[in-house]
């Protein structure tokens, strides 16, 4: 899932519930995007100062 379906799905879910459980699923929503492949690419290419190259995954 991308970070932009990951923002979608957050959108979705705090049209129907309380902020609380917006700011919730947000919160679950951003942890995950640091377990990407992406994500540890990004940080490796900033390491490195090199352009990364994502796979979007």
């Amino acid at each position: 899932m991308t970070s932009v379906a990951r923002a979608l799905a957050c959108i979705t879910h705090s049209a129907r519930g309380s902020m609380a459980e917006g700011l919730e699923k947000e919160r679950q929503k951003f942890a995950e995007l640091f377990t990407t492949a992406d994500a540890k690419e990004g940080i490796q290419a900033f390491i490195e100062k090199r352009t990364p190259h994502f796979t979007h995954s």
